[in-house]
């Protein structure tokens, strides 16, 4: 017997639901015991606690770890490591905020408290907390729909509402009031990260009216962190009459990733310097989508039908859940 299989005897270690301990529910699908701390009596208990409501695991984890806030912690919200307790030997825990720390510190998603209870972990409480990549069962996602990428909002809540410049900690796999299913990217790592993130470069060349250029096809599932342009030859003197606009559609979804046209009114593109376009909304894209970058030449501005541009388009590869 493999010592995994000795520590953890009703681990769900090839993937399946089984009910090895023959009381009626599934056992927990909970993969790669190596990452559970040294609290191994702490783990089987919220393995045991948790069987049937952890729906699956990719190379995830459950930690132990104690909230020393001051008051109580809510279940099924976002937690940061906030400390060492020498007491317990367990890191300790507070609310996720919006921030740069946060996302720094990421811990993952608070489920149950030792004990049992799902509701609330109590001050001084040993709280469980999923880490990277496992899904948990039985959270509200109903304010949500399915496939959502999710950031870090105020005092632990998730939100939909994209953070520029950091990346989601969590998708919904199922949308339900109570019976919702997350998949949490924790320790500040977005699932993608666990596959490679590439860029891909297509060249424009120059610009001589309004025009529609193929720009991208997936290669798997992806999801696309930016869109960039490189040009030898800056606009200038752009305005609300005489400007170019750029938008990227996925002609395979029939929808657009950036909500508003990027303009080079405001935005003038400089020579020889990276112009980003900054998708906003639609980023998730399915095996050979097909991305189109669309170009529109409003009057007559800055000539560039003699320029040489190229896009550059940085994705993530995503994991199939």
């Amino acid at each position: 017997m493999a010592l995994s299989a000795a520590i953890f005897p009703n681990a769900d270690w090839d993937g399946n639901a089984q009910d090895t301990t023959g009381d009626g529910s599934a056992d927990t699908t909970l993969a790669q015991a190596g990452d559970y701390n040294e609290h191994s009596s702490e783990i089987l208990e919220v393995q045991r606690l948790l069987r049937g409501k952890v729906a699956t695991a990719h190379g995830g984890a459950v930690i132990a770890c104690v909230n020393k806030t001051g008051g109580v912690l809510t279940c099924g919200k976002m937690a940061v490591f906030a400390g060492f307790d020498a007491t317990t030997g367990l890191p300790s825990i507070a609310y996720a905020a919006a921030n740069a720390a946060s996302y720094r510190d990421l811990a993952g998603l608070i489920v149950m408290e030792k004990g049992g209870d799902v509701d609330e972990v109590a001050d001084d409480g040993i709280a469980y907390v999923l880490r990277d990549g496992a899904s948990y069962a039985l959270v509200d996602t109903s304010s949500f729909s399915a496939g959502d990428f999710l950031w870090l909002a105020a005092s632990g809540a998730l939100s939909a509402t994209r953070v520029t410049g950091y990346p989601p900690v969590a998708q919904v796999d199922v949308d339900h009031a109570t019976l919702g299913v997350l998949t949490v990217f924790a320790a500040g790592a977005h699932v993608h990260t666990a596959l490679p993130r590439a860029t891909s470069m297509v060249r424009i060349g120059g610009i001589s009216g309004s025009d529609d250029r193929y720009l991208f096809v997936a290669p798997a599932a992806s999801y696309i962190r930016q869109v960039s342009l490189v040009s030898d030859t800056a606009t200038s003197s752009s305005d609300g009459t005489d400007n170019y606009t750029f938008q990227v559609a996925n002609l395979t979804q029939t929808n657009n990733l950036l909500a508003s046209a990027k303009s080079t009114n405001g935005a003038e593109i400089a020579a020889d310097t990276v112009y980003d376009l900054d998708p906003d909304q639609n980023q998730q894209v399915a095996a050979n989508d097909v991305l189109e970058l669309q170009i529109t030449k409003n009057n007559a501005p800055t000539d560039l039908s003699s320029a040489e541009i190229s896009a550059v388009i940085e994705y993530d590869l995503v994991r199939d859940s």
